[in-house]
């Protein structure tokens, strides 16, 4: 066989090749479409983010990047609905699968393995199972209700479930049609239970619980996702072009909101070269950046103070005059920059100074009533020590300094402030 007729008998195997496994795959999808339709249950290719909302207890509630892919709903045999999606963010991806209850109560997880990661309740074993709930006695009560329902369950599938808000979650769901018949059908029983216990568990219910796209026990931050218009409220790079806000995160925290954000633009450069033979060729090159922004809003105004680990910036970001004070141990660790040098000291006393020592890094500028965090990478976790170190700050500026200010401020009652860590 001629090279030429080769090349193309090669090329032709492999577009046949291509496409039968293209219509395989569609073929395939229908069939698996149709075995959840033929049982009444609806499939959703791409659902909206929306069907999470006010889900919070892990695998929901952390990190960004978030997204819903590939729903069913349907009612188990004894009439309970469910919703089973797969759902992503940066922290991972899971199939889950989460029914109604009949009300909401506080978080509780129990698993037959370990806790799921993200998870900071406090642990508590009840053979076979551990139990991840702050409130010992509706641990007690969850489990006395639900055992018989939950031995049910585990002897046919691992137990990750929590109760979340006025939902109950189910991890590790399976695709296949019958196997998440199965399933839900042995979750359903659970719902049940918890109807059935309602005169056990009614003294612990509550009577609302967060909406949107919250955080793990963060209920007043909100995840907006991609969302340039928050450009417009925020001090940011100016120049260059195709600028975007990602993962935005707002939030209401003891007194004070903020708005954090990854912001990414672009700028074009041209660069000229010139080759041995002399010749020149010019080429524009188009870079990528990125900052990661945290505004805090006061609900009063200050004046200008800065306060900043040493090292952590370079000179040419300072402003203010430079304020230093008795403790050469603190002035060798941060640099302090005052518009009024006698705010500052007001401010910054001695145990200010052993406070922001045991702290460690940090960088914050007050400036009226906007403070901007000059170290802050874009995490739900570094944003909730940021706010947890400015609040403990200010829980510490004397009440003098507030009088003379003519300002009645807030409580900013913090938990680094109660546990003495960063």
């Amino acid at each position: 066989m001629p090279r030429e007729a080769l090349v193309w008998f090669i090329v032709i195997v492999v577009i046949v090749g291509i496409t039968a496994t293209g219509v395989a795959l569609i073929l395939r999808r229908k069939k698996y479409i149709r075995s959840l339709t033929e049982r009444g249950w609806r499939f959703v290719n791409s659902p909206s983010l929306a069907i999470t909302d006010g889900l919070s207890v892990p695998p929901f509630g952390l990190g960004f990047a978030r997204a819903t892919d590939e729903q069913v709903i349907g009612a188990t045999s004894a009439g309970v609905s469910f919703q089973v999606f797969d759902h992503k963010s940066d922290r991972g991806k899971q199939r889950l699968a989460t029914m109604p209850l009949p009300f909401a109560l506080p978080e509780f997880s129990i698993s037959t393995g370990g806790r799921y990661p993200g998870n900071r309740a406090t642990e508590l074993n009840f053979e076979p199972w551990r139990v991840f709930c702050d409130e010992t006695d509706l641990a007690q009560g969850a489990v006395a209700v639900l055992h018989p329902a939950l031995s049910h369950f585990a002897s046919r599938y691992p137990v990750m479930m929590s109760i979340d808000g006025s939902q109950l979650v189910a991890l590790n769901a399976p695709k296949e049609a019958a196997q998440l018949a199965d399933f839900t059908e042995a979750m359903g029983e659970i719902v049940q239970a918890v109807r059935a216990g309602e005169s056990t568990l009614t003294r612990f219910r509550r009577e609302s619980t967060a909406s949107g796209f919250t955080f793990y026990r963060h209920p007043n931050w909100q995840y907006h996702g991609a969302d340039d218009s928050f450009l417009d409220r925020v001090q940011r790079a100016r120049g260059g072009s195709s600028h975007r806000a990602k993962d935005v995160v707002t939030g209401q925290e003891r007194g004070i909101t903020f708005i954090a954000l990854k912001h990414t633009w672009q700028t074009t450069r041209t660069e000229t070269s010139t080759d041995s033979n002399g010749h020149t060729t010019t080429r524009t090159v188009t870079d990528n950046h990125s900052e990661d922004l945290l505004e805090i809003y006061l609900p009063f105004n200050v004046p200008y103070l800065r306060v900043r680990s040493e090292g952590l910036l370079p000179n040419w970001m300072k402003s203010g005059k430079h304020v230093e004070f008795e403790s050469a141990q603190f002035n060798r660790m941060f640099d302090v920059y005052a518009d009024v040098a006698k705010f500052a000291y007001d401010v910054v006393h001695p145990r200010q100074i052993e406070y922001l020592m045991a702290v460690g890094s940090t960088d914050f500028t007050l400036a009226n009533n906007v403070v901007r965090m000059g170290e802050s990478h874009h995490n739900p976790e570094v944003i909730g020590r940021n706010l947890d170190v400015l609040c403990g700050f200010l829980e510490r500026v004397p009440t003098f300094v507030w009088k003379d200010l003519a300002i009645t401020p807030p409580s900013f009652t913090s938990s680094v402030a109660r546990s003495g860590q960063a």
